[in-house]
């Protein structure tokens, strides 16, 4: 159930259309990884723009908990 959290995570941030989360987790290997990333990491991904990368960097968990409460 744990890497469900981080599935709902993913799904969760704004700004990012199914194509390039899906292109994030080819690139990361799994959405943990995707969580797991930092800003370099995703600065060096070609055409993710700065308020895509802002909502990556959006940490929190709290609703992906709820969800699955």
């Amino acid at each position: 159930m744990s890497e469900l959290k981080y599935w709902l995570w993913l799904a969760l941030r704004t700004g990012l259309g199914l194509v390039r989360k899906r292109k994030l987790i080819e690139f990361f290997g799994s959405p943990y990884n995707v969580y797991q990333a930092g800003n370099s990491d995703y600065l060096s991904i070609d055409g993710l723009k700065s308020t895509a990368i802002k909502q990556l960097m959006l940490k929190n968990l709290d609703k992906a908990n709820e969800i699955l409460s």
